[in-house]
């Protein structure tokens, strides 16, 4: 399954409990990660890839992604910009 494909079934699991933004950028604009997910005040983020990439160079490539995304302050709304909790999803286990 591609990265879109699998960004698209996330989302329709989730579009009933959370406000769902595609594609949101840092404020930096270096980084961009794939949702942002928000519920009663309580933002995350999620970073999806490719289940056939789940190999020792790429995991540690996709974790230092996170933490790279998680010293960033992402778009929650208009003009604010927050660091919020990065998932990476499959989960790389």
């Amino acid at each position: 399954m591609e990265e879109k494909e699998f960004v698209n079934k996330l989302v329709d699991i989730f579009k009933n409990n959370f406000l769902i933004q595609r594609e949101v950028y840092s404020e930096c604009k270096k980084y961009r990660i794939d949702l942002v997910l928000s519920i009663n005040q309580f933002y995350f983020g999620v970073e999806c890839k490719r289940f056939d990439s789940k190999r020792g160079e790429k995991i540690a490539e996709y974790v230092k992604q996170a933490i790279k995304y998680s010293e960033a302050k992402f778009k929650i709304s208009e003009g604010i910009f927050k660091k919020i909790p990065i998932f990476i999803c499959p989960a790389l286990s």
